[in-house]
């Protein structure tokens, strides 16, 4: 009986050791955490086997077995295993595992009301602001990378990101996540409607989240160009340029912004047409109905793009069809866009229709 009870002892001295070590290691990267917990736990497993050796060798089988049972964590999901956009199946395949973060960007009280269990509320309006005196431009990396901390996001998470009804403040986040060098963020198709017309799991409780330590990656912002770029790329005629706002301000007819019009040479795709007519959810048209507009616009894709609109946000719509659904090569996003570059009258601009 005194070896049961100190077998006992040692085994939940054991596991609470292991509890206090996994809570304090929740900062350090998690694949590394999990290797030296396992590590741990054999560890403490062998000793206990090297102590309990007169126990008539039934306790090294039963710690054998134990050891046996310590089951290696989930791989990581590649970047080519996450595309631009996911579904909704996509979605509820991967909804346990713990390296799959889930961002839903609409209002508070309709988060509240019932969300995709584990999701974490968050304000589109957090991630732009003036900046050399230019308003509503993405924040910097820095800055970027302290809102991912405080959500616990981990450089090797995957990102999902569930849109308010217009995609475009999903595809202005995950472009902002690739600013910090982030590669796995990725769009719910159909959004929470379409979510909760497949009867798929809802939560109202909040998610308990533990900060992370997110390390920013430099040098991801350079396809976030600014005014000087495209103004020499309009001298020039090096890059192809593509207005995502509708046709009436594209032509000039309407305008909420200093001036009307557009900048000289671009063509117009409004992001409205990436969209399934007449879907029941907010859905992208297939890929080779995308493939066939853009190609209209861009046959090459190796020519160089820029994209704009007016205030950036749905030409992140297009960046992320060109970029990670189309393949295309060279494609830049200006910051600014028309709410800068119709403020500047020594940029020119032009009105009507185009031939």
């Amino acid at each position: 009986m005194p070896v049961f009870a100190s077998l006992f002892c040692k085994v939940w001295f054991l596991s609470y050791l292991v509890s206090e070590v996994v809570f304090r290691l929740q900062e350090i990267e998690g694949e590394k955490m999990r290797k030296f917990v396992r590590l741990m736990l054999v560890v403490g497993l062998i000793s206990n086997v090297q102590a309990g050796q007169n126990f008539n060798g039934s306790r090294s089988i039963a710690t054998a077995s134990a050891i046996a049972q310590i089951k290696a964590p989930v791989e990581t999901l590649s970047e080519n295993a996450v595309p631009g956009f996911v579904t909704t199946a996509w979605l509820a395949e991967n909804l346990d595992r713990n390296d799959v973060k889930i961002i839903d960007l609409r209002k508070t009280p309709k988060y509240n009301n019932g969300h995709i269990p584990g999701s974490i509320s968050f304000s589109i309006g957090a991630l732009c602001g003036p900046v050399k005196g230019v308003p509503a431009t993405l924040l910097p990396p820095a800055i970027l990378g302290y809102h991912w901390s405080l959500m616990g996001i981990k450089n090797d998470d995957t990102v999902v990101i569930v849109a308010p009804g217009k995609f475009q403040g999903a595809t202005l986040l995950a472009v902002a996540l690739k600013t910090t060098g982030h590669s796995k963020a990725t769009v719910l198709q159909g959004g929470i409607e379409k979510w909760k017309g497949e009867k798929h799991l809802v939560s109202t409780e909040l998610p308990k989240i533990m900060p992370s330590r997110y390390s920013v990656s430099k040098g991801h912002r350079s396809f976030i160009i600014g005014k000087d770029i495209v103004a020499q790329a309009v001298r020039t005629g090096s890059h192809t340029l593509i207005d995502a706002r509708s046709e009436a301000y594209f032509t000039g007819a309407k305008s909420d912004e200093a001036r009307s019009g557009r900048i000289p040479g671009a063509l117009s795709h409004h992001c409205k047409k990436n969209f399934v007519k007449d879907s029941k959810y907010k859905e992208l048209a297939t890929k080779e109905a995308l493939s066939k507009m853009f190609a209209k616009l861009v046959p090459d894709k190796n020519q160089p793009v820029i994209l704009y609109c007016r205030t950036c946000m749905s030409a992140t719509l297009n960046y992320m069809i060109m970029k990670c659904v189309l393949g295309y090569e060279d494609v830049s996003i200006y910051d600014g866009s028309w709410s800068e570059w119709s403020t500047i009258t020594e940029l020119p601009a032009v009105k009507g229709a185009t031939d």
